[in-house]
């Protein structure tokens, strides 16, 4: 296991990448591919089935990721990744009004997400409040947690696509 901020190379754009963690005995690797963005990948290998997972992040001025799966022949594949908004942060004991408030408030979901391979999971960051004024953020802090989420890699599945024809 080896983790490094002084790893570095040119891109073709000129810009350095950094090497942030590389895990070569869980298979992890996470590179700071430009001042604003991150880049990471895992290799995920559950029920009888590898996949490459790929977590790509842009920050400006919040940061929001996305996220890719592949098989081992880098073909795209479709796994059932949960949607993530801000209502699974809101704390359990709000009053619906509370929530009400939080949700008219936050119309956008910014999430942040980091492969976790010691625990086997993607964890998932709310980064929404970041982007509210900060009069509007410190009321939203009070309703809701700053506990990430945790998607498993035992429920990352892929996606089966049925092939129904229509009839004409």
């Amino acid at each position: 296991h080896l983790e490094s901020g002084r790893d570095s190379m040119e891109n073709l754009f000129g810009t350095k990448v950094v090497l942030l963690e590389l895990d070569t005995i869980n298979q992890h690797i996470v590179l700071q591919s430009t001042s604003s963005s991150r880049f990471e990948m895992q290799i995920i290998e559950h029920q009888n089935d590898t996949l490459i997972g790929i977590i790509n992040t842009v920050c400006g001025p919040v940061c929001s990721s996305y996220i890719q799966f592949f098989d081992i022949e880098w073909k795209e594949v479709k796994v059932d990744f949960p949607k993530h908004d801000i209502t699974q942060w809101l704390k359990a004991d709000n009053s619906p009004e509370e929530n009400k408030f939080v949700k008219d408030l936050v119309k956008v979901s910014f999430v942040d997400l980091f492969f976790n391979p010691k625990e086997k999971v993607v964890e998932v960051k709310n980064n929404s409040p970041e982007y509210l004024s900060k009069e509007d953020r410190t009321v939203v802090s009070g309703l809701l947690t700053e506990n990430n989420l945790k998607v498993s890699f035992s429920k990352l599945s892929r996606v089966v696509e049925s092939k129904v024809k229509e009839k004409k």
